[in-house]
């Protein structure tokens, strides 16, 4: 269980249905849901994506570059070169 949020297993219908019932049932649970979800949602802004997804492209161009590559990006490398 997250904070925000029931986990299931992808493709658990079980798991899927189970986690609904107790949101449905559980009036305590229902409610701090709804309470604590705005907030989890607002960390998914589109610059705290696009930042995410930056340093993702930057760490497997570093993992996968050779020092004759012409692309220099990430933590490893001084600078950035597009």
């Amino acid at each position: 269980s997250g904070a925000a949020a029931l986990l299931v297993t992808a493709g658990d219908a079980n798991a899927f249905a189970d986690a609904l019932t107790r949101v449905v049932t559980d009036p305590s649970l229902r409610s701090r849901l709804r309470a604590d979800g705005p907030a989890r949602a607002a960390a998914f802004t589109w610059e705290a994506t696009a930042e995410a997804t930056m340093r993702a492209y930057a760490e497997a161009v570093d993992r996968n570059a050779t020092p004759a590559d012409p692309i220099t990006v990430g933590s490893r490398r001084s600078g950035r070169t597009w």
